[in-house]
């Protein structure tokens, strides 16, 4: 059977600074690939957004011109 791993933390920042939070996380897939991401999240009432990070690289170079992908992402949450 094949599962992803994956894991991280979050930090929460003083008012003073800027508020909000920030985090890491991992994850490794079956497949190959191990992401790793940072993020800064910050509740505006009932919606979350969020600025991240994130690197994807695989663990076997199936070739020369196989490299890592780099991405920013941003956002929102928001439960109804």
């Amino acid at each position: 059977m094949k599962h992803n791993f994956s894991g991280g933390t979050y930090y929460s920042l003083p008012q003073s600074v800027i508020g909000g939070k920030i985090g890491t996380g991992f994850e490794v897939n079956p497949v190959g690939d191990a992401k790793t991401r940072l993020e800064y999240r910050k509740m505006f009432g009932t919606t979350e957004g969020f600025l991240a990070a994130e690197r994807s690289m695989p663990f076997q170079q199936v070739g020369p011109d196989v490299t890592g992908v780099n991405g920013l992402k941003a956002g929102i949450n928001r439960k109804f």
